[in-house]
Protein backbone atom coordinates (compact mmCIF):
# COMPACT_ATOMS: atom_id res chain seq x y z
CA UNK A 1 0.00 0.00 0.00
CA UNK A 2 1.28 3.02 -1.05
CA UNK A 3 0.33 6.77 1.06
CA UNK A 4 1.90 10.03 1.46
CA UNK A 5 4.44 11.08 3.36
CA UNK A 6 4.72 12.10 6.55
CA UNK A 7 5.08 16.15 6.18
CA UNK A 8 2.08 18.32 6.70
CA UNK A 9 1.56 21.03 3.92
CA UNK A 10 -0.79 23.70 3.49
CA UNK A 11 -1.50 23.71 -0.53
CA UNK A 12 -2.80 26.25 -2.34
CA UNK A 13 -5.87 25.29 -4.61
CA UNK A 14 -4.59 27.72 -7.41
CA UNK A 15 -3.97 26.07 -10.79
CA UNK A 16 -0.16 24.08 -10.58
CA UNK A 17 0.25 25.61 -6.93
CA UNK A 18 0.01 22.56 -5.71
CA UNK A 19 2.53 20.10 -7.51
CA UNK A 20 4.79 22.83 -7.34
CA UNK A 21 4.23 23.48 -3.69
CA UNK A 22 4.99 20.03 -2.85
CA UNK A 23 7.93 19.69 -4.51
CA UNK A 24 9.51 22.75 -3.24
CA UNK A 25 8.61 22.04 0.12
CA UNK A 26 10.05 18.03 0.38
CA UNK A 27 13.45 19.67 -1.57
CA UNK A 28 14.03 22.09 1.35
CA UNK A 29 12.78 20.47 4.11
CA UNK A 30 15.37 20.24 6.48
CA UNK A 31 14.40 16.96 8.37
CA UNK A 32 15.91 14.27 6.28
CA UNK A 33 13.35 11.91 7.68
CA UNK A 34 10.40 13.55 5.51
CA UNK A 35 9.29 11.33 2.84
CA UNK A 36 7.40 11.72 -0.48
CA UNK A 37 6.51 7.60 -0.32
CA UNK A 38 6.50 4.87 2.20
CA UNK A 39 5.73 1.29 1.13
CA UNK A 40 6.26 -2.31 1.65
CA UNK A 41 7.62 -4.73 -0.90
CA UNK A 42 8.14 -8.44 0.00
CA UNK A 43 7.28 -7.88 3.85
CA UNK A 44 10.34 -5.22 3.45
CA UNK A 45 9.54 -1.30 4.30
CA UNK A 46 11.09 1.41 2.06
CA UNK A 47 10.93 4.49 1.31
CA UNK A 48 11.45 7.60 -1.18
CA UNK A 49 12.73 10.86 0.12
CA UNK A 50 13.45 13.71 -1.82
CA UNK A 51 17.23 14.67 -1.86
CA UNK A 52 17.64 18.23 -0.41
CA UNK A 53 18.72 21.24 -2.53
CA UNK A 54 18.89 24.08 -0.09
CA UNK A 55 22.75 24.96 0.44
CA UNK A 56 22.09 25.08 3.79
CA UNK A 57 20.87 21.69 4.29
CA UNK A 58 22.73 19.39 1.73
CA UNK A 59 23.36 16.18 2.74
CA UNK A 60 26.93 14.88 2.23
CA UNK A 61 26.46 11.73 1.96
CA UNK A 62 23.54 11.90 -0.66
CA UNK A 63 26.39 13.68 -2.82
CA UNK A 64 28.53 11.00 -2.00
CA UNK A 65 26.12 8.18 -3.16
CA UNK A 66 25.05 10.34 -6.60
CA UNK A 67 28.67 10.64 -7.75
CA UNK A 68 29.88 6.99 -7.09
CA UNK A 69 26.63 5.72 -8.74
CA UNK A 70 27.12 8.12 -11.43
CA UNK A 71 30.43 6.95 -12.41
CA UNK A 72 29.36 3.37 -11.94
CA UNK A 73 26.25 3.62 -14.88
CA UNK A 74 27.61 6.66 -16.84
CA UNK A 75 27.72 4.71 -20.31
CA UNK A 76 24.16 4.93 -20.12
CA UNK A 77 23.19 8.79 -19.90
CA UNK A 78 22.94 11.26 -22.40
CA UNK A 79 25.94 13.26 -21.17
CA UNK A 80 29.13 10.78 -20.13
CA UNK A 81 31.63 12.33 -17.47
CA UNK A 82 33.56 11.43 -14.58
CA UNK A 83 31.27 12.77 -11.67
CA UNK A 84 33.02 14.68 -8.73
CA UNK A 85 31.35 16.09 -5.32
CA UNK A 86 31.59 19.73 -6.40
CA UNK A 87 30.13 18.59 -9.41
CA UNK A 88 27.43 16.64 -7.74
CA UNK A 89 27.17 19.92 -6.16
CA UNK A 90 26.72 21.76 -8.60
CA UNK A 91 23.85 20.00 -10.19
CA UNK A 92 21.99 19.80 -7.63
CA UNK A 93 21.89 23.48 -6.48
CA UNK A 94 21.43 24.95 -9.74
CA UNK A 95 19.42 22.07 -11.88
CA UNK A 96 17.34 19.49 -9.49
CA UNK A 97 16.43 22.49 -6.96
CA UNK A 98 14.17 23.89 -9.67
CA UNK A 99 10.36 23.38 -9.89
CA UNK A 100 10.80 20.84 -13.18
CA UNK A 101 12.42 18.48 -11.52
CA UNK A 102 12.92 16.07 -8.10
CA UNK A 103 14.76 13.28 -6.96
CA UNK A 104 14.25 11.05 -4.62
CA UNK A 105 16.73 8.58 -2.74
CA UNK A 106 15.43 5.27 -2.48
CA UNK A 107 15.90 3.67 1.03
CA UNK A 108 15.56 0.01 2.52
CA UNK A 109 15.42 1.90 6.38
CA UNK A 110 17.88 4.12 6.61
CA UNK A 111 20.06 2.61 4.31
CA UNK A 112 20.05 4.42 0.76
CA UNK A 113 20.03 1.82 -2.40
CA UNK A 114 19.61 3.68 -5.40
CA UNK A 115 17.37 6.73 -6.77
CA UNK A 116 15.02 8.05 -8.95
CA UNK A 117 13.56 11.22 -10.33
CA UNK A 118 10.44 12.85 -11.95
CA UNK A 119 11.96 15.75 -14.25
CA UNK A 120 11.27 17.71 -17.28
CA UNK A 121 7.41 18.42 -15.55
CA UNK A 122 5.54 20.91 -17.31
CA UNK A 123 2.91 22.68 -14.86
CA UNK A 124 0.72 23.51 -17.50
CA UNK A 125 0.00 20.83 -19.04
CA UNK A 126 0.37 17.62 -16.86
CA UNK A 127 3.37 16.47 -18.76
CA UNK A 128 6.62 14.42 -16.83
CA UNK A 129 9.30 12.48 -17.53
CA UNK A 130 10.36 9.51 -15.71
CA UNK A 131 14.22 10.60 -14.85
CA UNK A 132 17.48 9.89 -13.52
CA UNK A 133 16.48 6.15 -12.29
CA UNK A 134 19.27 4.28 -10.84
CA UNK A 135 20.14 0.99 -9.09
CA UNK A 136 22.64 1.53 -6.39
CA UNK A 137 23.10 -1.75 -5.09
CA UNK A 138 23.04 -5.26 -7.08
CA UNK A 139 21.61 -7.01 -3.71
CA UNK A 140 18.41 -5.44 -3.81
CA UNK A 141 14.83 -7.85 -4.39
CA UNK A 142 14.30 -8.07 -8.42
CA UNK A 143 11.63 -6.05 -9.39
CA UNK A 144 11.74 -3.05 -6.44
CA UNK A 145 12.84 -0.59 -8.98
CA UNK A 146 10.14 -1.73 -11.15
CA UNK A 147 7.35 -1.25 -7.86
CA UNK A 148 9.04 2.05 -6.74
CA UNK A 149 9.13 3.65 -10.49
CA UNK A 150 4.98 3.02 -10.78
CA UNK A 151 5.01 4.13 -7.24
CA UNK A 152 6.66 7.46 -8.03
CA UNK A 153 4.66 7.96 -10.93
CA UNK A 154 1.16 7.09 -9.21
CA UNK A 155 2.32 9.46 -6.57
CA UNK A 156 2.92 12.08 -10.18
CA UNK A 157 -0.48 11.49 -11.25
CA UNK A 158 -2.20 11.52 -7.91
CA UNK A 159 -0.28 13.77 -5.62
CA UNK A 160 1.22 16.26 -8.23
CA UNK A 161 -2.06 16.30 -10.46
CA UNK A 162 0.43 15.53 -13.70
CA UNK A 163 -1.17 13.95 -16.73
CA UNK A 164 0.95 12.08 -18.72
CA UNK A 165 4.29 10.55 -17.99
CA UNK A 166 7.28 9.80 -21.02
CA UNK A 167 10.48 8.87 -20.60
CA UNK A 168 13.83 8.67 -23.21
CA UNK A 169 16.31 6.44 -23.42
CA UNK A 170 19.34 5.20 -26.07
CA UNK A 171 18.16 2.24 -27.97
CA UNK A 172 21.31 0.80 -27.03
CA UNK A 173 20.48 0.78 -23.31
CA UNK A 174 19.37 -2.05 -21.91
CA UNK A 175 16.92 0.02 -19.73
CA UNK A 176 14.58 0.15 -22.55
CA UNK A 177 13.22 -3.29 -21.59
CA UNK A 178 13.08 -2.66 -18.20
CA UNK A 179 10.41 0.71 -19.10
CA UNK A 180 8.33 -1.85 -21.07
CA UNK A 181 7.93 -3.68 -18.19
CA UNK A 182 7.26 -0.50 -15.90
CA UNK A 183 4.28 -0.37 -18.58
CA UNK A 184 5.82 1.99 -21.21
CA UNK A 185 4.90 1.63 -25.09
CA UNK A 186 7.56 2.77 -27.59
CA UNK A 187 6.09 6.11 -29.92
CA UNK A 188 8.58 7.66 -31.38
CA UNK A 189 12.82 7.89 -31.79
CA UNK A 190 15.40 10.08 -33.13
CA UNK A 191 18.52 9.69 -34.24
CA UNK A 192 22.00 10.60 -32.00
CA UNK A 193 25.38 11.54 -32.98
CA UNK A 194 28.04 12.01 -30.40
CA UNK A 195 29.64 15.10 -29.46
CA UNK A 196 33.15 15.17 -28.25
CA UNK A 197 33.98 18.41 -26.35
CA UNK A 198 37.77 19.51 -26.54
CA UNK A 199 37.73 17.91 -22.80
CA UNK A 200 37.75 14.18 -24.24
CA UNK A 201 36.54 13.24 -20.58
CA UNK A 202 33.00 14.55 -21.66
CA UNK A 203 30.64 12.86 -24.17
CA UNK A 204 27.30 14.08 -24.95
CA UNK A 205 24.67 12.83 -27.29
CA UNK A 206 22.95 14.83 -28.86
CA UNK A 207 19.63 14.26 -31.51
CA UNK A 208 20.54 14.81 -35.08
CA UNK A 209 18.05 13.45 -38.36
CA UNK A 210 20.62 13.73 -40.53
CA UNK A 211 22.94 10.70 -38.73
CA UNK A 212 22.81 7.66 -41.07
CA UNK A 213 20.21 5.04 -39.84
CA UNK A 214 21.84 2.24 -38.14
CA UNK A 215 23.60 4.61 -35.16
CA UNK A 216 21.74 4.46 -31.80
CA UNK A 217 18.78 6.60 -31.15
CA UNK A 218 17.26 8.50 -28.48
CA UNK A 219 14.08 6.39 -27.63
CA UNK A 220 10.64 8.10 -26.52
CA UNK A 221 8.49 6.00 -24.59
CA UNK A 222 4.88 6.90 -23.46
CA UNK A 223 3.72 5.78 -19.61
CA UNK A 224 0.14 3.63 -20.10
CA UNK A 225 -2.25 5.20 -17.94
CA UNK A 226 -5.07 2.75 -16.55
CA UNK A 227 -8.43 4.88 -15.95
Amino acid sequence: MIRSGSLVLTINSAKNSKGIDLVQSLKNNANSTSTALRYSYQGIDYSLRAIRTNINILSDQDIQNLTTWRNLHKCRFLTQFDADHERTKAWLLNTVSKDDKILLMLCKGEEPIGHLGLGFINWETGYFEADAIVRGVDDSPKGLMKYSLKSLIHWGFEDLDLKSCWVRVRSDNPAVSFYEKCGFAYRFSKRLFVCHSENVTFIEWKEDPCVPAGSPSLVYMEYLRRQ
